[in-house]
């Protein structure tokens, strides 16, 4: 063999060992996506986690969010307070668009909160006074 049939053989095989690495070092993968509710309305704060690791994010102002997940993730977690949690199956895509529906059961508690003046004749309850 000449030398140039070498170094064309060496240069082959160093370049497969380069490639094979960089598979094997790829576990990852990055998901995009928008998070809005069931009107197209962004929701700012939803939780959006890999199931089954801790690897999570949350959707910004305009309801979009990134997050690198493991190459073996399967599922998508979307929840939000106020909204039915999603599962989303991630199936080799990278980009969603999730539509949240308002969950009905969640909006079982009202509080109130009141600010300003009444004769104690008038309120029903408890009334408490804090003095500064």
């Amino acid at each position: 063999m000449t030398i140039q049939r070498l170094l064309i053989r060496w240069v082959s095989f160093t370049l497969l060992c380069v490639l094979f690495t960089q598979t094997a070092f790829s576990q990852t993968q990055t998901i995009t996506g928008k998070v809005t509710d069931d009107k197209g309305t962004p929701i700012v704060g939803a939780s959006v986690a890999v199931k089954g690791t801790s690897v999570g994010t949350s959707t910004r102002p305009d309801g979009s969010f990134t997050i690198t997940a493991p190459a073996s993730a399967k599922t998508l977690v979307i929840s939000s307070v106020g909204y039915t949690q999603q599962e989303i199956p991630i199936a080799g895509q990278t980009s969603f668009a999730v539509a949240l529906v308002p969950s009905q059961a969640s909006l079982n508690e009202v509080v109130v909160i009141g600010y300003g003046t009444s004769r104690r004749a008038d309120v029903t309850g408890a009334v408490a006074t804090v003095k500064a």
